[in-house]
């Protein structure tokens, strides 16, 4: 009676390419929920994840009838996109163009054009310009 099994997916590196593969399979699939979740319908809509399994075989010992098995498990989510805010030109005091912004920062509208909330929702005093500090509420 033999020791040794037919190879099978399962059995590379006693499961733990299977239990990686399963595991990148959940972090792609936790990732783009994330992706959605985070930026939107719109973002989400093209986006994509991947995951990619490749299996070598190759003969180290021909005359001995020894192979090397080579797996490896890789995963591609979708990372932030890209987004494009606006600063505008300016003169500091001291005579030197720079770029500006609002006090709250950066933002897809014009940096002249004044706004009552971040994009977040938080409060922006309309005499400074800058984010408003919340008020803890306990």
């Amino acid at each position: 009676m033999s020791t040794f099994t037919p190879l099978s997916f399962s059995l590379i590196e006693e499961g733990e390419l299977e239990k990686d593969l399963n595991d990148a399979l959940a972090e792609v699939n936790k990732g783009l929920l994330d992706y959605r979740r985070k930026f939107g319908i719109e973002a989400a809509n093209k986006a994509k994840g991947e995951v990619v399994l490749k299996i070598g075989v190759t003969c180290s010992d021909a005359k001995e009838g020894i192979y090397n098995i080579r797996g490896e498990v890789s995963k591609k989510i979708p990372t932030r996109p890209p987004r494009v805010t606006s600063a505008i030109a300016d003169m500091e005091q001291d005579g030197v163009e720079t770029l500006f912004t609002r006090r709250s920062g950066t933002t897809k509208d014009d940096p002249r054009q004044m706004r009552l909330a971040t994009e977040a929702g938080e409060a922006i005093d309309p005499e400074t310009g800058e984010k408003l500090e919340q008020p803890n509420v306990e």
